[in-house]
């Protein structure tokens, strides 16, 4: 019983496999010639072009196999670095300490900027400037809408510090004033106008924050 492997070597499919299986049959396994074109769908002259590049042609039979190639053995630059740090060590050169914190030349770090929290929302009377004013006269077309039951009955996601209806009206005061592409609002999200018509204290982080982009 022969086996399932044996199909790789009864019928190959890649041409220079083809032919090597075809001259092993005819050279070692003394098939006869006709059989063994046969066997390999070969036509009886396309069988004897095939045996004569065999025996004349040293190209034919070293195309057979190939050497592997190996990659390169050394890393000029690599080595190099290496050859120079043993070269101090034997001088005596030992690698410098780390600096600690309070070493460290002082550097200006960013201040972190408030996050929206819904729960932090101040409705207190007062006045503040805002490039987005139009957005308020929307909101007697808005008023009717229960955003609550919208919100609801699609199953938007959110959060406590930004539940779904706020981070809705967020994307709606975006599309209200023209801005399809939330990764192009960086110059409004400081703007209290906008946080009070989405109902956040802030609007940093409201639209990605509830709904992960």
């Amino acid at each position: 019983m022969k086996h399932p492997e044996a199909h790789f070597f009864l019928a190959p499919e890649i041409p220079l496999h083809r032919q090597y299986e075809t001259l092993r049959a005819y050279f070692v396994d003394q098939c006869p010639g006709p059989e063994a074109a046969r066997r390999f769908a070969y036509s009886p002259g396309a069988f004897r072009v095939l045996c004569h590049q065999f025996r004349h042609d040293p190209a034919k039979r070293a195309g057979f196999f190939q050497s592997p190639r190996h990659g390169p053995q050394s890393a000029p630059v690599r080595d190099r670095v290496r050859s120079l740090a043993v070269l101090m060590r034997e001088e005596g050169f030992a690698r410098l300490p780390r600096r600690r914190d309070d070493e460290r030349p002082a550097t200006i770090k960013p201040e972190a900027a408030a996050v929206a929290d819904v729960r932090e929302l101040d409705l207190s009377p007062r006045s503040f400037r805002t490039r987005v004013g139009g957005l308020f006269l929307f909101v007697p077309l808005l008023h009717p809408i229960d955003f609550t039951a919208v919100v609801r009955h699609a199953q938007l996601p959110g959060s406590k510090p930004i539940p779904a209806e706020h981070a809705l009206r967020s994307l709606l005061a975006l599309k209200l004033i023209g801005k399809e592409r939330k990764s192009h609002v960086m110059d409004l999200v400081f703007d209290q106008g906008l946080a009070v018509f989405a109902g956040l204290h802030t609007c940093i982080n409201s639209t990605s924050r509830a709904f992960g982009s």
